[in-house]
């Protein structure tokens, strides 16, 4: 069972990013990729995983390049980092997070707020602003099916469930 998140507006995020020159996008590719796979119907995961997990989670890394994109167009220097797990963090993942971070302004955390606070506990004492990507709405248990090619996972909705939080 995972936290099933949903992405915030686009315009809330743009906003807070608004005053930022630097920013990379911390990327999570567990529950965050599953959650935008199920919701926007995009490939989730490689069938034949390559052994870099940061390649193998689709669905995350296609939001990842969305927003690179936006966030180059309004001008802003973007970088990305992976981390397996941002909520779990281990006192070596902080030390790599603390330096990935170091030239940027702003980190923007693509994953559950979570993932947001293990990120804070990492980098706190470097006064960066943390932005959140996406918002916890619920729970979910997914099963997986390969596409026609047998190349990439999808959600199979029909024998997958979530149970949001307000209903």
């Amino acid at each position: 069972m995972g936290l099933y998140s949903e992405m915030l507006e686009k315009e809330k995020i743009i906003k807070n990013l608004e005053d930022s020159k630097k920013v990379i996008i911390i990327v999570c590719p567990g529950c965050a990729c599953d959650s935008i796979a199920y919701s926007l119907d995009y490939p989730d995961r490689r069938v034949e995983p390559s052994g870099d997990m940061a390649q193998d989670a689709v669905a995350i890394n296609m939001v990842k390049k969305e927003w690179e994109e936006e966030l180059e167009k309004q001008g802003k220097t973007v970088g990305y980092f992976w981390i397996s797990d941002p909520c779990k963090l281990t006192d070596f993942e902080c030390e790599d997070l603390r330096r990935e971070t170091e030239n940027y302004d702003t980190v923007a955390v693509l994953g559950c707020p979570s993932a947001c606070a293990g990120i804070h506990r990492a980098i706190k004492d470097s006064k960066k602003k943390i932005v959140p990507m996406m918002k916890v709405v619920g729970s979910y248990v997914f099963h997986m099916k390969p596409d026609e090619k047998n190349e990439n996972f999808y959600i199979d909705k029909e024998a997958s469930y979530v149970k949001l939080f307000n209903k």
